[in-house]
């Protein structure tokens, strides 16, 4: 679909495209393809503020690029029409400031789902076995494979257990009538464990589809959902009752009971200040039989969600197992979350896969070429001037 439609993309007059923060090969060909006269550079924030971009018809940036109203102004007073984010995250652009000023934005919502879905799941499964840990200690020359039951056990190093006061319910029973304590060094198959989605966008339903071949239960919550009835939110293809039926996920009426009732939680979306600790809290640390198994936070979405101090808190007290994030920037040596055993961090690398990174370029080329050429991008119109 991208490629037909960058062959039938002809621009009548030349049209100045700026790269900023670089493009796969193929995206970069695909412009000069569509008729586009592509530059490649950086721009300080001082150029930028006194108008580098009026050159320009069109620039293209990922994430190091920021690009204020007063940069915006600026390039629209000459030739600026559009801006292209090559990716999903629209943080670093005034997208009010660029409508303002009459530029639309496009981005490329959809090019790194497949990417991100799978990093969620490879956060989830080393969350359950403690893979982190696992590989540290056998390069320090530990070996911590726990003994099996009524194994004769050598001289293994040992690690704490983390014994849980298990939540309640309403009635007042315990969720499990005799809680074992969850042993940091066992881990805890995802099969059979309650997985809750804070939000039910396009990675969060891959994410469904896929823990529920695991064999998960899936619940979910969208504050859109009940809303979203008759239509799908922009981008989407399909509402979030009907996807959610479709995909055998169960939606819940609030974030809290999401929380409360999932031992697994993967964040979507942005949380609320009111609810963040109340959350962390209450999460479970067993699953559906009563079993240990720990409770875990997964953060591949984009800015400051998660309260990470509240987070390294939980995680140093016990009531949080794991913490698992895709972080947006570096974390400083001082931070309180590489002092938690419990937290596995990487480098913001969720969509950096080969195909991810093709996606995003040839979708990004594609959809500013067709807005320099009058036409409507299929996809990731965030603002339309």
């Amino acid at each position: 679909m991208i490629s037909a439609a960058l062959a039938f993309a002809g621009l009548g007059a030349a049209q100045r495209v700026l790269v900023t923060d670089g493009l796969a090969p193929a995206a970069l060909d695909a412009l000069a393809a569509g008729g586009a006269d592509v530059t490649s550079r950086s721009l300080t924030e001082d150029e930028l503020c006194a108008g580098a971009l009026a050159a320009y018809d069109a620039v293209i940036v990922r994430s190091a690029t920021t690009l204020r109203a007063d940069a915006l102004s600026a390039g629209a007073a000459g030739r600026l029409r559009v801006v292209g984010r090559a990716g999903v995250g629209v943080d670093n652009i005034d997208v009010a400031g660029a409508h303002a000023s009459g530029v639309t934005v496009v981005n490329t919502p959809s090019a790194s789902t497949a990417s991100v879905v799978e990093m969620t799941l490879a956060l989830l499964f080393a969350a359950a076995r403690n893979l982190p840990a696992a590989d540290r200690g056998l390069r320090s020359g530990e070996w911590l494979k726990p003994p099996a039951r009524g194994e004769i056990t050598r001289d293994y190093p040992r690690l704490p257990e983390i014994t849980r006061d298990y939540p309640r319910e309403a009635s007042g029973s315990a969720r499990s009538p005799s809680p074992q304590p969850f042993c940091s060094r066992l881990g805890s198959e995802l099969a059979g464990k309650n997985l809750g989605l804070l939000g039910f966008g396009r990675i969060a339903r891959g994410v469904a589809a896929a823990a529920a071949a695991l064999g998960m239960r899936v619940f979910a919550y969208s504050p859109h959902a009940a809303s979203e009835t008759a239509a799908a939110l922009p981008g989407a293809t399909t509402p979030i009752p009907c996807a959610a039926s479709l995909l055998g996920v169960t939606l819940l009426p609030s974030a809290e009971e999401l929380f409360c009732t999932c031992s697994h939680v993967s964040l979507h979306c942005a949380l609320t200040p009111q609810t963040r600790l109340l959350m962390l809290e209450r999460m479970p640390a067993v699953g559906p039989d009563g079993a240990a198994c720990g409770s875990h936070l997964i953060n591949v979405a984009r800015g400051g969600i998660a309260d990470e101090a509240a987070v390294a808190a939980a995680l140093h007290a016990g009531t949080l197992t794991s913490y698992a994030s895709d972080d947006q920037e570096p974390l400083p040596a001082d931070h309180p979350l590489l002092g938690c055993p419990g937290f596995i961090g990487t480098p913001h690398i969720g969509g950096a896969t080969r195909e991810a990174q093709d996606r995003v370029g040839l979708q990004i080329a594609a959809a500013v070429l067709a807005v320099l050429d009058g036409r409507v991008p299929e996809d990731g119109v965030v603002g339309v001037a």
